[in-house]
């Protein structure tokens, strides 16, 4: 571990940047796809991996989870962080072993039953893509303490490797070995159990012990509740791929896919916004009311900021498509994507009010309010996707977050000891949607160029002038939170 931890913009820029590409790679890899693999392939792609990643959400019990937040009650302790580091860790391992003899018994059945159109094979397809994402969360505690740790330097070696190694990979079984779907599949696989295999071989006596005591109990209590929210909350989120496959095709799957990837890039940067703000925000919140009013609004004031900027660069990228495939069934999501973007405005309010509310460890509440809006969402997909196709999906994806953030919203205030000044935070938004749209009813419909360039710059010009003075704001609160003590919480 590095002997100085790292500072807020090293790690504002190394988490939020690495952490976007790690997670990103179909989007990374794009150009890839569209030249290698056809749309219903990509359809294929996309839904082993939404299942994939439902079942990898269970696999551990969402024990990454609690490292990313109980591991701040051991305040200065670096012995007693890296002993929770190790429970924690070997935890989460034989949970996703104990899953993974499950899936090989059971995972034919649950794949044949996922889509309606497609027959989703388990092996060597399903199993490959299983096996990708419980690597990953088996990692993921590891990551999680890298993060609180603020070691950057051992964070940026291994998300590095994962990168450059999945393209690698990735590149070498499509275009070398021209091994279609199954290389896509299996490059993926390979960075993530190397390196998982790498640190159970190099660090055993850091990462693996018996656990038990009443540090497991207190994580699976904090963690547990979290299953079915995340379950609900990714599957509400991924819904749209099941709903487009069924009524519109797996060729249609494709194209979606796409646009999901693209749209897909906010939540990855916000889960590094995450991780680089939760110390200071985290340290700010234990350390006085007043403290903690001015934190949560000059960090909610930088988290919307970057989330906003992310958008618009999507906006970009998605308008570019044309540079890099002359499919007329790729293209089309260059006008799908202003609808898309919007509807995720919401969701930059919702993580930041859910970074609020996990810090007082109330997680149960959660899943009900889950299972409603999944609901909601199951509805809203069925009645407006085959009447609207992919435009009543963005429909229905932009009501969901909407409701998303307005539970938040409620569920804050009835736990937090903080005022939040929600009405500080809308002003942004509402510019970078105004500048969005009067951009998009301006310009001529296939002048994508010039609707890129001008919705980009004339927002981040706005943003300059409105927040010019946010730096030196946010210099004198980062002072203010490393001075504070850390946060001594019990369990709720």
């Amino acid at each position: 571990m590095p002997a100085r931890p790292a500072g807020f913009w090293q790690l504002l820029l190394g988490y939020t940047v690495l952490d976007a590409l790690r997670r990103a790679s179909f989007v990374v890899l794009l150009p890839l796809y569209l030249a290698t693999l056809q749309p219903d392939a990509i359809g294929a792609f996309v839904l082993y991996n939404v299942a994939a990643a439902l079942l990898a959400t269970a696999a551990n019990l969402r024990l990454d989870a609690a490292m990313r937040t109980l591991y701040f009650d051991f305040g200065d302790d670096a012995g007693s962080q890296e002993r929770y580091l190790a429970i924690v860790f070997s935890t989460s391992l034989l949970l996703i072993l104990a899953t993974t003899a499950l899936m090989l018994a059971i995972g034919p059945r649950v794949y044949q039953s996922l889509a309606v159109n497609a027959q989703l094979e388990f092996f060597p397809y399903g199993f490959i893509a299983v096996a990708t994402a419980f690597a990953n969360t088996a990692l993921a505690p590891y990551f999680a303490f890298l993060r609180n740790r603020r070691a950057l330097s051992e964070f940026a070696v291994f998300s590095v490797f994962l990168i450059v190694a999945n393209i690698a990979a990735q590149s070498w079984f499509l275009l070398g070995l021209g091994w279609g779907l199954e290389g896509a599949l299996a490059g993926a696989l390979l960075p993530p159990l190397l390196l998982l295999l790498w640190l159970l071989a190099s660090r055993p006596r850091q990462l693996l012990i018996w656990p038990s005591g009443s540090a497991v109990t207190s994580s699976l209590r904090f963690s547990v509740p979290l299953v079915a929210f995340s379950l609900l909350f990714l599957l509400e989120s991924r819904l749209d791929r099941f709903f487009v496959e069924r009524f519109l095709g797996l060729e249609s799957l494709g194209a979606y896919g796409v646009l999901a990837a693209l749209l897909g890039l906010t939540p990855m940067l916000l889960h590094g916004l995450d991780a680089s703000i939760r110390p200071w925000l985290y340290r700010a919140l234990g350390s006085g009311a007043a403290d903690a009013a001015h934190s949560i609004d000059g960090f909610g004031r930088l988290y919307i900021g970057c989330g906003l900027t992310t958008l618009s660069l999507i906006v970009c990228a998605g308008s570019m498509l044309g540079l890099i495939t002359d499919d007329a069934r790729y293209l089309a999501v260059r006008d799908w994507v202003p609808v898309g973007v919007s509807a995720l405005v919401p969701l930059l309010f919702t993580r930041y009010w859910a970074l609020l509310y996990l810090y007082n460890k109330k997680t149960l509440r959660l899943s009900g309010w889950t299972l409603v809006r999944t609901v909601l969402m199951c509805l809203l997909l069925y009645l407006l996707v085959p009447r609207f196709g992919v435009e009543g999906a963005l429909a229905a994806l932009f009501f969901s977050q909407l409701l998303n953030a307005i539970v938040f919203a409620y569920e804050l205030s009835r736990v937090a000891g903080h005022a939040v000044n929600r009405a500080a935070l809308i002003a942004p938004p509402a510019v970078f949607l105004g500048i969005l749209w009067c951009s998009k009813w301006l310009i001529p419909d296939d002048a994508y160029l010039l609707f890129c360039v001008s919705q980009v710059v004339l927002f981040l010009a706005t943003m300059a002038v409105v927040h010019r003075h946010a730096p030196t704001e946010l210099g004198l609160l980062l002072q203010a939170s490393d001075s504070a003590a850390e946060p001594a919480r019990g369990a709720s």
